[in-house]
């Protein structure tokens, strides 16, 4: 049994922790993409997210990463799903991209610290349609009180403390975006991502590196995680222009 069917909300081998298969069409419905859309799913790793923009909604998509092994994936899913036609695998260095200004209607952002999520939105923004989005995961703080080693072990993975989901809204905003909303894994879909990644990490070698590293994140959110206080989140942000003004009120009468 496949990783993705015993764990059916994730996306199996893909690195954006909190990005659920509910969650991508949601936002997929609310940025209107269709047949004339087109996607850069950067990062996209063994490319569910990808699969899934091109067969259900239609979308021309390229899926960029600098893994070859997750690129090789990829590509015979694409060959066993018929879907070459709409979806470009691409080899890619994230240092410098190369693609045009304004290309893609959705881009989705890398996850693996990468970027950091404020790099991500002030980098990634120029190949942003007009009226086109930015789609970010990233981990969040839900809960007043965290575990001191659990904030220990996120503020060195990410360089700096966690912040609520609204903190990056906030930052969305700052680079140039209006929010549209974010999605935090709730605590059953959190005990579902981490049995996923148990499983993942228990197929690796004992001596790669991934093992080492997904091994002392589970211990770390198994032993202080407790209830409700740190998750993964799921932001998306259409892209703004200056001076642009802002949407007509609504009549609710």
């Amino acid at each position: 049994m496949s990783l993705d069917e015993q764990a059916p909300l994730f996306f199996s081998g893909d690195a954006r922790l909190g990005l659920t298969r509910q969650s991508l069409r949601r936002m997929a419905l609310t940025a209107r993409l269709g047949s004339g859309s087109k996607v850069l799913d950067l990062g996209c790793g063994s490319g569910g997210a990808s699969l899934l923009l091109a067969r259900d909604f239609g979308c021309s998509v390229v899926a960029a990463d600098d893994d070859n092994s997750a690129l090789e994936t990829l590509g015979r899913r694409l060959r066993s799903e018929s879907l070459n036609s709409r979806v470009e695998p691409l080899k890619i260095d994230f240092a410098q991209l190369t693609f045009a200004d304004g290309e893609f209607n959705l881009v989705l952002a890398p996850g693996k610290n990468v970027y950091s999520f404020s790099e991500a939105a002030a980098k990634l923004r120029r190949y942003v349609a007009l009226q086109g989005r930015l789609l970010i995961c990233h981990p969040v703080r839900v809960g007043q009180h965290i575990a001191p080693p659990l904030a220990d072990y996120w503020q060195r993975k990410l360089g700096a403390p966690l912040q609520f989901p609204r903190d990056l809204l906030q930052i969305l905003a700052e680079a140039g975006y209006e929010p549209e909303g974010v999605e935090a894994l709730s605590e059953s879909e959190l005990d579902e991502l981490y049995r996923a990644l148990e499983q993942k990490a228990a197929k690796l070698p004992k001596e790669d590196e991934r093992r080492a590293n997904l091994s002392e994140q589970i211990q770390v959110q198994r032993t202080h995680g407790g209830r409700s206080s740190v998750s993964f989140g799921s932001a998306m942000a259409r892209r703004k222009e200056p001076g642009e003004k802002p949407p007509a009120a609504r009549d609710r009468g």
